[in-house]
C-alpha cells in the first residue's frame, strides 16, 4: 500500500513546447522543491494540453506495511512541501519552477493507495568458476577433451617412442661374424692323421 500525494497545475504555452527533455527537467524542478527523492518517493508528472496541465503524482510505499516510521516522515513532509508551494502567488510560483504558471491546486493526499511496484529482475548469476581435478586439469577441459581419450593418445605416443628407440639401438649394434659349425660324416669319432717320427717306426712292423 502506498500514500499519493497529488499536484495539478497549468502552465502558459503549448504542449508541442514541452518535449521529452524539458518534461523531464521540470520532473526534477518538482522533486526537488517538494522533497521527494526516490526510492523513498516518487514522482511522475503527467503532461496534457489544454494550455499545458500538469498533474505532478507523488507515491510513498509504506515500507513496513502500516504507514509508520520513515514512510509517515516522508508523507508528512512531501505533503506539507506541495502545499506550501500551491499556495504561492503564481508569479513565485512561475520563478520556482522556470516556468509560466497560470493557476495552481492544492494538494490531494489518498491514503492506502494500492499501486504496483514495478520490480527489476535480478543479475544474471555468473558462470560457474572452474573447478580444479586431482589430475590437474579443470572441469571444461574434461567435458572438452574427454580423459579416456587422453589416456589413449598418451599410451599411444609413449608405445611408438618405445619402437623408434628400439629400432636405432639394432641399427646402431654391430653385426657379428659366425663361423659355419663344422658337420661330421659318421657317427663315430674322427682319426686325425697324425704323422709319426721316423725314428718311432718299428722296422718289424713295416709290410713290404
Amino acid at each position: 500500500m502506498s500514500t499519493v500525494i497529488s499536484m495539478e497545475l497549468t502552465i502558459g504555452g503549448d504542449l508541442s513546447d514541452f518535449g521529452a527533455a524539458e518534461q523531464a527537467a521540470f520532473t526534477d524542478t518538482v522533486a526537488s522543491e517538494l522533497g521527494c527523492i526516490a526510492p523513498s518517493c516518487i514522482i511522475e508528472c503527467r503532461f496534457s494540453a489544454g494550455s499545458v496541465n500538469v498533474e505532478s503524482v507523488m507515491t510513498i510505499p509504506n515500507g513496513d506495511g502500516g504507514g509508520g516510521g520513515a514512510a509517515a516522515a516522508a508523507v508528512a513532509s512531501v505533503s506539507a512541501a506541495a502545499t506550501t508551494l500551491a499556495s504561492q502567488p503564481v508569479s513565485a510560483l512561475s520563478m520556482s519552477l522556470g516556468v509560466t504558471v497560470v493557476a495552481a491546486a492544492a494538494p490531494i493526499v489518498a491514503v492506502g493507495v494500492a499501486i504496483p511496484m514495478a520490480v527489476a529482475p535480478p543479475p544474471p548469476s555468473p558462470p560457474p568458476l572452474l573447478q580444479p581435478t586431482p589430475s590437474g586439469s579443470t572441469q571444461a577441459l574434461s567435458a572438452e577433451f574427454p580423459i579416456g581419450l587422453f589416456i589413449g593418445v598418451a599410451v599411444g605416443g609413449a608405445a611408438l617412442m618405445i619402437l623408434a628407440i628400439s629400432i636405432r639401438e639394432r641399427k646402431l649394434r654391430p653385426k657379428s661374424t659366425e663361423l659355419p659349425a663344422a658337420t661330421s660324416t659318421s657317427s663315430g669319432p674322427t682319426k686325425a692323421n697324425i704323422p709319426v717320427p721316423f725314428e718311432q717306426i718299428n722296422p718289424e712292423s713295416v709290410q713290404v
